[in-house]
């Protein structure tokens, strides 16, 4: 629904790209069959510099809100392209399952997508929600990107007007954390989340981005997991609201701190739910479901070993809302007025607040403190899953043998 509009900020310039490239891709498909080779050079973070305005007539303004759920395996890319044609991405990392020399696939796709939507290779803003590399990509040695978004930008010719991510506090127990901000803060581009807030980024007078907690919203504790660190991003838009929350937490194990309880009342009903951490039995759990009250579910995965998406989010989900799924290739979401909107084709309605509060809290199980699935010493996400190759069998239930 409609909410109070930010105050519109200096907005982040543009050089010009490329636009005959974009001419040539499809507008929605995987990252297969993508050339590895090649890339142009471009200077080191500390060196590179953000056009004016004035220099990018080739800008698409689409008229509409459009948001792609990049098919990039088991790792998150997401772009958000406000009517007016300014952009937030939401991530772009290294897939948990990549050959060796496929790392930079994944990246290629994303940037040679974003500027066939857009008309350049770039985006206003790129924020990270969390530090894996699934999320983030990966850096090696000596400062060499090797895939993720340190990759499009250093060696794909990727620009970004502002980076945003938490920064060093809180720590989580990801060393990715200081690997990343190790590139990242060479950028004179760069803020630091820390706080929640609608003024982080400014994509017009349509588009309201809100991060709605940080610093794992005062319940994961610094040095615990990377995941419950995940910035929330509410999405609005009109009537139509989405949720990106990176691999937000909601287990209620000992090792997993329960961050979506704390943060659902903040985030409150939404048409569209990216499914935190890839489905994981980690999130997504019953508190955080019926308030969502999602229409629309998108998991974003491929292949993993650690079996996503977890069977009991699927089962809590699936009552309530229609599933998409990446590994299906990109999932992408339009709409012109902020009411009626689209998914890869299918048409939906938003609510609005009087028709959301009408919306009976769905019968979705019991809460996860009784249920069997938590709590039992175990990385659900394996139970009754047959790909242990990263781990011993004792850790696999149902496999009686190594395979």
């Amino acid at each position: 629904m409609s909410r109070e509009r930010q105050q519109a900020s200096e907005r982040p310039g543009w050089g010009r790209s490329a636009a005959a490239v974009a001419l040539l891709l499809c507008a929605a498909c995987g990252i297969e069959g993508v050339p590895l080779d090649g890339g142009v050079d471009s200077p080191p973070a500390d060196q590179l510099e953000v056009e004016d305005d004035a220099s990018t007539p080739d800008v698409i303004a689409p008229g509409l809100l459009r948001v792609v759920f990049f098919n990039v395996g088991t790792g998150d890319a997401i772009l958000v392209q406000a009517p007016n044609g300014r952009t937030l991405l939401v991530d772009l990392g290294i897939p948990q399952v990549v050959p060796t020399g496929q790392e930079a696939a994944a990246a290629r796709h994303v940037a040679d997508r974003v500027e066939a939507l857009t008309g350049r290779r770039g985006v206003d803003y790129f924020l990270a929600s969390h530090f894996h590399t699934d999320h983030v990509g990966n850096i090696h040695y000596a400062g060499d990107a090797v895939g993720g978004i340190s990759w499009a930008v250093q060696s794909y010719g990727f620009q970004v007007g502002t980076f945003l991510d938490r920064g060093r506090a809180p720590a989580g127990n990801s060393s990715t954390q200081g690997e990343y901000l190790g590139w990242a803060e060479g950028f004179a581009n760069r803020r630091v989340v820390d706080r929640p807030g609608a003024d982080w980024v400014d994509l017009g007078p349509d588009v309201r981005v809100e991060v709605v907690a940080a610093a794992g919203a005062g319940v994961a504790a610094a040095g615990s997991g990377e995941n419950g660190f995940s910035l929330p991003v509410r999405v609005t838009f009109g009537d139509l609201e989405l949720s990106l929350g990176g691999d937000l937490t909601g287990q209620c194990d000992a090792d997993t701190a329960d961050v979506e309880s704390a943060v659902a009342p903040a985030m409150g009903a939404v048409e569209v739910y990216k499914v935190n951490h890839h489905g994981s039995q980690s999130g997504t759990n019953l508190t955080w479901v019926r308030t969502l009250k999602p229409q629309v579910a998108v998991f974003t995965l491929g292949e993993s070993a650690f079996g996503y998406p977890h069977a009991r989010v699927v089962e809590a989900l699936s009552p309530v809302a229609a599933l998409y799924y990446t590994r299906d290739g990109d999932v992408v979401l339009e709409s012109t007025d902020g009411r009626a909107y689209t998914v890869n084709g299918r048409a939906f309605t938003a609510r609005n607040e009087a028709e959301e509060a009408a919306v009976p809290v769905p019968d979705i199980g019991t809460d996860e403190n009784t249920n069997a699935l938590c709590g039992n010493d175990r990385d659900d996400d394996r139970d009754g899953y047959t790909d242990c190759r990263d781990y011993s069998c004792s850790q696999c239930p149902t496999v009686s043998a190594c395979p």
